[in-house]
This record gives C-alpha cells, sequence and structure tokens, in this order.
C-alpha cells in the first residue's frame, strides 16, 4: 500500500493497512497504527505540499521528522523486537569479509572515531574492487571477462601484474609502473560506476573529492553508508560467490 500505485484517499489506505495489519482489534501493528493514525494524516498533507506545490512548512516539517523518529522506533521495536539504534547495514551483508569490515566501520561510527570509519569503508571498497590474497575483486573478474574477447590476453594480463615494471630499466621502468597505475585506475573506475545509477555516480564522485559535505561526521557517515550498500549489491548479483580466488 505505500508503493506510490494508491489512487484513492488517504483515510482508506490507512484503514485498509490497519486491515492488513490484522483483523483482530488487539493487532500490536493495528493498535499502533490507531495511535499515530492523526500523525500519517498530517504527514500524508505534508508531503503532497512539498511534492504537488513546493510549499513546505520548515515549523511542521521539524514536528514531524521528531514524530516519524519515534513511530519508526515503536514499528522496528513491535514488528522486530529490536531497538532502532540496534539495526545494522551491516546485518544486510553475508560474506564475512564483507560483513566484517562494515562492522567495524559502523562500531567506528558510533564511536566517533571519523577517520577510522572512513578508513573501514573505503577498506571494503577496495576489497570488493581490487581484492586480495583471497579475492581476485571486480577489477579482476572484469579483466577475466576482457580477456576472453581481447587478442592481447596475455599482455593485458602482464600489465595488471604489481612487478611488470621491473623487467624495465631508467625511464622504460617509470614508464611500466605508470602503465599498470594507470591501467587500474581505469579499470577500477569503470567498472564501479557499472554497478551505480546517475544518483550514486554523482553520490561517489562527491565522496572521492570529500568536497560539500557539512561536517566529518556527515562524510563519514555517507562513506560507510554508500561502502556497505555497494557491497550489498554486489551480493544481491550474486557477483560475491565470483570473486573468491580458485
Amino acid at each position: 500500500y505505500y508503493t506510490g500505485n494508491w489512487e484513492d484517499k488517504f483515510p482508506k489506505l490507512v484503514e485498509e493497512a490497519r486491515k492488513k495489519a490484522g483483523k483482530k482489534a488487539v493487532s500490536k501493528l493495528a493498535v499502533l497504527l490507531d495511535e499515530y493514525q492523526y500523525f500519517l494524516h498530517r504527514l500524508n498533507a505534508a508531503r503532497n505540499a512539498a511534492q504537488h506545490h513546493a510549499v513546505v512548512l520548515e515549523t511542521e516539517a521539524r514536528v514531524l521528522v521528531s514524530e516519524a523518529k519515534e513511530f519508526v522506533a515503536k514499528f522496528v521495536e513491535l514488528c522486530y523486537n529490536l531497538r532502532l539504534e540496534e539495526l545494522s547495514y551491516a546485518d544486510l551483508l553475508s560474506t564475512p569479509d564483507f560483513r566484517r569490515l562494515a562492522e567495524e566501520a559502523e562500531e567506528a561510527l558510533r564511536e566517533g572515531r571519523y577517520e577510522d570509519a572512513v578508513d573501514k569503508a573505503i577498506d571494503l571498497l577496495t576489497l570488493i574492487t581490487f581484492g586480495n590474497e583471497k579475492y581476485q575483486g571486480l577489477v579482476g573478474l572484469a579483466g577475466q571477462l576482457t580477456g576472453l574477447f581481447s587478442p592481447y590476453k596475455e599482455t593485458l594480463k602482464a600489465v595488471l601484474k604489481e612487478d611488470y615494471y621491473k623487467q624495465y630499466q631508467g625511464q622504460a621502468r617509470k614508464l611500466a609502473k605508470a602503465l599498470t597505475e594507470v591501467a587500474m585506475s581505469i579499470g577500477a573506475a569503470s567498472t564501479t560506476m557499472q554497478f551505480l545509477n546517475r544518483g550514486e555516480k554523482a553520490t561517489f564522485l562527491r565522496l572521492m573529492t570529500k568536497e560539500g559535505w557539512r561536517d566529518e561526521e556527515a562524510y563519514a557517515k555517507a562513506m560507510v553508508h554508500f561502502a556497505i550498500m555497494f557491497a550489498w549489491r554486489i551480493e544481491t548479483l550474486s557477483l560475491a560467490e565470483l570473486l573468491p580466488k580458485k
């Protein structure tokens, strides 16, 4: 009923939602909807005014935000037997190494260690993108696919090795090292971008430049959220299972 496909009046929507919550009057969810019905009507009215008429009453909006937090907290506790602050994005992840880094990032956020939180988020993105001794990373996976259709497969594989430059001397050595770094950077950026929509691409670029954020806390929260959601997307696309090295 909250998908945006509802074409009737909001009071009827709440009434139908209450019926779905439970036919018995003692249904806890039905009672919660009854308790917050006036709030839900006001929230819907504010949403309509903002979306259809570009009218936002700041004072009312602040009150609604406060009440919404209270409603969501009660809903989560009622339906999932958890306090709102106990919910974790890391719980979405099933790959152990992804989840560990996500949990460490969220823990750092809770403790106000924002720099550590950002570092852990970047570690998660780096693991997914580049891999390590255990995972090949998306770049490696994409590189394999590219190699299947390239007559220069062996050359590409050689260039992407970290020690590729060591076979050269002097200026050629420097150029070979730069070539590997550039190829890796292009591969990482292009591979990552393939899994993002336009809005997420813009967010990713803002995160990389660190500009436009209110403060260190806001930046850290955005970075951690982005990294975990990216990891979750890779899992939902069933790509995480392809990343471990054989």
